[in-house]
């Protein structure tokens, strides 16, 4: 049996809707529809409760409500014949000779067959249970029936779908209600529930459908099933947590650190400002790096320079600034497809494909000659790779990537005028104080960096992740609206490298679940594990990409969030879902896997082939 549960309103999605219902009312017993709503509003308002919550709730029974609606429309329409009217036994009459929806009927019928679980859930009157029912001749495909007039309460009540939680013994985001009322879907929504508004038959049984086929395709794989996809980490554990004190680890400088890893503890150190980044990038401070970085990079400031920088620059990686991108990615990964298939075999999507995409499309957004790259990439390389056992080479190229970007800056290379690098340039002066060369140099060479080498590493190991687990990539070529989920998904669950964050210092006492971290400690806030907190992402290792919570922290929280998220998401979407066009059967060679060798560093873990079968 399937977790999920499909839970269906009755009145307007199971029946007829409620406009259609007040329109045979009217056929049977001449009373204008108009002035039987007003009369049930006026009956409502009087005990200030919404429209029918005296009789679903229970507070009166339907004689006593049906002997209210009577007096009360004789007294507003005092000419009006009630004749044919049986007020005191409302529903009988009011469901009589009503047909149900036999489209979503038989839909309920086919989930039950396909193995999920099904409960109606419906703000009802305890007198009309017997014609509901009847009705809808529902016996042996409804597993749970949660009547408002029994649970003394009612959608959109928070208490009512905590109920249906509780006696189906799920959690929130395994329910799915459809329903008429918005205002129920809303209430639902933000419980964790999936929800489809009924607006039609055909386009609920779409989104049915589509719910249907992506828990059967998509939601049976986890982390464990993608073969060598975890790092190992860049640091080691000295003390385990205990009840009063959060685990101790040792940096790769050798400075110890309290290890932070629940979800809303990392939260809290990355968004506050007590917590500071600089004085890690000191010679001799505790870092995860074997050597300092400069210290106008976005990553080594702190409030209020960092802010200053960050503001210079957020509105160029907005998600509608960088949406011009989405036609160029398209376009260079469909071209590097094209040469790729050319070949009689030896395809690999990662040097074919994806490499050069990346490497060009930020050439691009920056405004570098693509012939460039060949200088420039290797160094960014090394840069990211990090390798303590050769620190000599690692500053060396630092120095020569550090000073190809600034002759871009001090206008010492050429660059196209489009580009982000002459952008920068010419409103360097915008900002109090104007960006010097340094500040200039250094949010430059993040981009650099991260728009092409990050990137480059995320979109890779999604990929090779995705075409890890069996039929997924097929799967996904047929249902591409999810692509974005998906991505978002693997994007909790991937690590750039051997490290998922920079240590931070405490310059004041602060609190945290695990007790109190004091003034001047040295925190590693671990982004990785806290996208794995079970008490936030329920069965953490599963990639679900139907998740109601995707708030995950791979691209940082508060000030140092990554500026290039946006970007990050784009292009990686565009660039699978282009693949997924022009390669629906792609797949690993089978005869390479086990050969598949991998780039292993700080920031920069990724497979350096991805031999493919097209």
């Amino acid at each position: 049996m399937n977790k999920k549960v499909f839970w269906f309103d009755f009145g307007g999605v199971l029946s007829p809707s409620i406009t259609d219902l007040f329109e045979q009312y009217e056929k049977k017993t001449g009373i204008p529809q108009k002035a039987l709503k007003e009369a049930m509003q006026s009956i409502a308002d009087g005990m200030k409760l919404p429209i029918l919550a005296l009789i679903e709730n229970a507070v009166i029974n339907e004689v006593e409500w049906g002997s209210k609606l009577r007096k009360k429309l004789t007294e507003s329409y005092p000419d009006l014949d009630t004749t044919y009217a049986q007020f005191e036994q409302f529903g009988k009459q009011w469901l009589e000779n009503v047909s149900p929806n036999k489209v979503m009927v038989d839909k309920l019928k086919t989930i039950k067959k396909q193995g999920y679980r099904v409960g109606i859930l419906t703000t009802n009157v305890i007198e009309w249970e017997t014609y509901w029912k009847s009705l809808l001749n529902l016996d042996g495909y409804v597993d749970y029936v949660l009547d408002s007039c029994k649970e003394i309460c009612r959608k959109p009540d928070d208490a009512f779908f905590e109920i249906a939680e509780k006696r189906a013994q799920v959690n929130s985001t395994d329910c799915i209600l459809i329903d008429d009322l918005m205002e129920n879907c809303i209430a639902a929504s933000e419980r964790g529930w999936k929800t489809i508004h009924f607006t039609d038959n055909e386009n609920t049984l779409k989104q049915l459908n589509n719910i249907i086929i992506q828990n059967n395709l998509f939601n049976k794989y986890y982390l464990s099933d993608i073969p060598n996809y975890e790092p190992k980490p860049g640091y080691e554990i000295v003390k385990h947590e205990d009840p009063s004190s959060p685990e101790i680890i040792k940096l790769t400088s050798g400075h110890e650190a309290y290890h932070i890893v629940k979800y809303d503890d990392v939260k809290k150190v990355l968004s506050d400002r007590t917590c500071i980044r600089s004085p890690s990038n000191e010679p001799g401070g505790p870092s995860v790096l074997p050597t300092s970085t400069p210290k106008e990079l976005l990553l080594n400031l702190d409030f209020p320079d960092h802010t200053r920088l960050r503001q210079f620059v957020s509105k160029d990686f907005s998600a509608s600034r960088l949406k011009h991108l989405e036609h160029e990615i398209s376009d260079r990964t469909t071209h590097y497809v094209t040469l790729m298939r050319s070949k009689k075999d030896g395809w690999d999507i990662f040097k074919d494909v994806l490499d050069n995409v990346s490497a060009e499309v930020n050439c691009s957004l920056l405004g570098l000659p693509i012939e460039d790259r060949e200088y420039f990439r290797p160094l960014s390389h090394t840069v990211q790779i990090a390798n303590k056992n050769d620190v000599e080479n690692l500053v060396d190229k630092y120095a020569q990537l550090y000073n190809y970007v600034l002759e871009h800056v001090q206008n010492k290379r050429e660059h196209d005028r489009k580009g982000l690098i002459h952008l920068f340039i010419e409103r360097r002066n915008q900002t109090t104080p104007p960006l010097n060369d340094a500040e200039l140099t250094a949010l430059l060479l993040g981009i650099v960096i991260g728009g092409d080498q990050n990137l480059l590493t995320a979109m890779t190991k999604i990929i090779y992740g995705i075409l890890s687990l069996p039929n997924y990539w097929k799967n996904l070529s047929n249902n591409k609206s999810i692509v974005p989920d998906v991505v978002e998904e693997m994007l909790r669950l991937t690590n750039l490298g051997s490290i998922s964050s920079f240590p931070r210092i405490t310059t004041k006492e602060i609190l945290l679940s695990t007790g109190k971290i004091p003034e001047g400690s040295v925190i590693y806030a671990d982004v990785t594990l806290a996208n794995r907190d079970p008490n936030v992402f329920l069965e953490p290792l599963k990639i679900d990409p139907f998740r109601i919570n995707k708030r995950h922290l791979q691209f940082g929280y508060g000030m140092h969030n990554c500026m290039g998220q946006e970007m990050a998401r784009l292009e990686i979407c565009v660039v699978i879902d282009t693949l997924l066009t022009l390669l629906p059967e792609l797949k690993l060679d089978p005869k390479f896997i086990e050969d598949i060798s991998w780039d292993e560093g700080v920031v920069l873990r990724r497979p350096n082939k991805l031999p493919v079968l097209i």
